[in-house]
């Protein structure tokens, strides 16, 4: 998955946008730092 498709996911999840059972409670926890940081290590794999 690329970067940019999981700071999106990541900002629907935190938004309330994209339905989740966890994943909005998970994605408020973390920074807009550590999002792209996440973001990044993951695209790169």
């Amino acid at each position: 998955m690329r970067a940019q498709q999981l700071l999106e996911a990541f900002a629907e999840f935190k938004s309330g946008a994209r339905p989740a059972t966890v994943m909005h409670q998970i994605a408020k926890g973390f920074s807009e730092e550590q999002i792209s940081l996440i973001a990044a290590y993951y695209a790169a794999q």
